[in-house]
């Protein structure tokens, strides 16, 4: 059982995607293609390796040095743009909309990309059809399902007291195994345990919540029968 269902427009996030303030330019990227400015749009750079010339030396003589082409850009003196790879374009600040994918005078959202989602007013939720029901439902049953829960809470609670007397116990073994040094102490093994208990502690409040926010349901509307 459950107070909520969520919604599955927004899916329970309060808000849905603007569709009237997409930046055109930029396909809501916030990146456009630009001239490269490394390669002056040509595509091409000056070569590292021989500085432009083609070529590279390979021996020093007295009266002439040898020289060989150039491995780099196999004598062309250029090469390939690291920046743009080629393409003579990079991506570069969109500037319809500052980078921002969106219209920041959009009257819809204001720039923020998102609205209010209209399935359920910015709840994220509604009434489950249970919650609809408890008003039809007689005294005797709600009295019973309320008792029902206060039960199911005590023994959430025996759960939780018994995984943090383990973890205690767990901790205390971890210390004296640690301290001796034992050939099989295994650190991986207790934190894997611990982090179970953890975890087995964690769902059982979240029950125990869950329950308390149904007994006050349940409640309220005994409170209405009741005068």
């Amino acid at each position: 059982m459950s107070l909520y269902e969520t919604c599955s427009a927004c899916q329970g996030q309060g808000s849905v995607p603007c569709d009237d303030c997409k930046c055109e330019a930029c396909k809501t990227t916030g990146k456009v293609d630009v001239k490269c400015s490394t390669c002056q749009a040509s595509g091409q750079v000056t070569c590292r390796r021989c500085n432009g010339s083609g070529q590279l030396l390979e021996k020093k003589g007295w009266f002439s040095d040898k020289y060989r082409t150039c491995y780099g850009c196999s004598g062309a003196g250029k090469t390939k743009c690291e920046t743009c790879h080629g393409t003579t374009f990079m991506k570069g600040t969109c500037s319809s909309c500052n980078g921002t994918g969106r219209n920041a005078s959009c009257r819809n959202c204001g720039g923020k990309g998102k609205v209010t989602c209209a399935n359920c007013s910015g709840a994220g939720r509604f009434e489950s059809q249970w919650a609809k029901s408890l008003e039809s439902w007689p005294v005797d049953r709600l009295r019973f399902e309320f008792e029902k829960r206060q039960r199911e809470i005590s023994n959430l609670h025996g759960t939780i007291s018994n995984a943090e007397q383990e973890l205690r116990s767990s901790n205390e073994s971890y210390e004296e195994a640690y301290a001796c040094r034992q050939p099989d102490f295994d650190a991986s093994g207790y934190n894997r345990y611990q982090t179970g208990l953890m975890n087995e502690i964690d769902h059982a409040e979240n029950q125990i919540r869950a329950l308390q926010a149904e007994m006050n349901a349940i409640e309220r509307v005994l409170d209405k029968k009741w005068k």
